[in-house]
């Protein structure tokens, strides 16, 4: 009898765990559906219903670490880098994937927050891996990094004055760059053209000193 009802146990303790098991993977199947469709509305660019699926999930599975970094990604190309890098930020609580740390330095220093793009540049530049190409780049972003923090705290006496109507047009201007000899400053300017396509060429002022 002792024998009968040890096997007993046994067998329910397996019933248990296949059920468990079974839960679980249905519930990984669902999770993983659900990121699916987040990341099909990612594609066809409706955010709004992604960043919807995306909590959703995050509920079930706060540390989906594949869905926090496409919710980064839709701040980023939404501009809504304050955002970003507070999910990226999340994101490092469960994930030491060197990229997290690049993502957050870019994103830091697009809006002026150079002390943390320096020290996210400086862990990117830590990681094993990384290839001498980046680190090339990764050196100039730390310079860049550098010199902003320095130029913050020692700013210098400037007046900016507005170039005229003749550079300063309705249309889109970028670009400038000034001659070796100072006299001459180039820029690149679209312009639509009445059959509605933009033309982008480049322009020359001369600099006139009076």
């Amino acid at each position: 009898m002792v024998y009968n009802v040890t096997k007993n146990v046994f067998l329910v303790l397996l019933i248990f765990m296949v059920a468990g098991f079974k839960a679980a993977a249905q519930n990984n199947a669902k999770i993983q559906q659900q990121f699916q469709k987040a990341l099909q509305y990612y594609n066809l660019q409706e955010y709004q219903n992604a960043i919807s699926e995306i909590d959703k999930l995050l509920k079930k599975d706060s540390d989906y670490i594949d869905a926090l970094l496409l919710l980064s990604d839709i701040y980023h190309d939404s501009d809504s880098t304050l955002k970003e890098i507070e999910t990226l930020e999340n994101a490092l609580q469960y994930s030491q994937n060197p990229l997290i740390y690049y993502r957050l330095a870019k994103a830091s220093y697009s809006i002026g927050i150079y002390e943390k793009a320096l020290f996210n540049f400086e862990k990117y530049q830590q990681s094993p891996g990384v290839s001498d190409t980046r680190k090339t780049e990764i050196d100039q972003q730390i310079r860049s990094c550098r010199f902003a923090i320095d130029a913050m705290k020692n700013p210098v006496d400037f007046k900016p004055v507005r170039l005229s109507q003749n550079i300063n047009t309705e249309n889109d201007e970028y670009w400038p760059s000034i001659s070796l000899d100072g006299e001459k400053l180039v820029f690149t300017r679209r312009v639509k053209q009445p059959s509605g396509v933009v033309q982008e060429d480049f322009f020359i002022s001369d600099f006139d000193s009076t």
